[in-house]
């Protein structure tokens, strides 16, 4: 429904509409790191608590350099567990200096392209079934998402 709905909504000539299969929340961004790091990090995830959560998209808007998305409002009201905090503070010193707000990327701003004017965002009510941590694999074509963990146990429908 979001790919659908930027792709109608969003000027193709200077952005790069993100497919469905990449769409996700980002609540956290930890850039490259370690493998020690990044072990720790997978184990933390694996151990956090995840219930469901109720949230629902906001404003459009850009999100750094490149990045146009969707604001997700309804995790930072729901208490969040201390694993969930620790999650959050194991981010790089640098990578902390990105917007923290939830957000799904719905597209990218083309090289070279001017930032076009965002047109209203998209308001949709959902439920976060599950908390993944993946591994971004930049290449010419995009992002590939390899899950490295997951808690929650989400169904494909869900």
């Amino acid at each position: 429904m979001l790919e659908a709905w930027a792709d109608r909504a969003l000027p193709q000539d200077s952005l790069r509409i993100t497919p469905a299969t990449n769409l996700h929340v980002t609540l956290a961004f930890y850039g490259e790191v370690e493998a020690a790091q990044a072990a720790a990090i997978i184990a933390k995830v694996a151990a956090v608590p995840w219930t469901p959560k109720p949230v629902m998209t906001g404003p459009l808007r850009y999100f750094g350099r490149n990045a146009i998305g969707l604001e997700v409002d309804g995790l930072l009201d729901d208490p969040w567990s201390p694993e969930l905090i620790e999650l959050w503070r194991l981010q790089p010193e640098r990578e902390r200096q990105r917007d923290p707000r939830p957000h799904v990327t719905v597209a990218r701003l083309r090289p070279k392209a001017m930032r076009p004017t965002l047109p209203a965002g998209l308001v949709l009510k959902f439920k976060l079934p599950e908390l993944v941590l993946f591994e971004s694999r930049l290449s010419m074509e995009g992002s590939t998402y390899l899950p490295l963990a997951r808690v929650g146990g989400a169904t494909r429908s869900e």
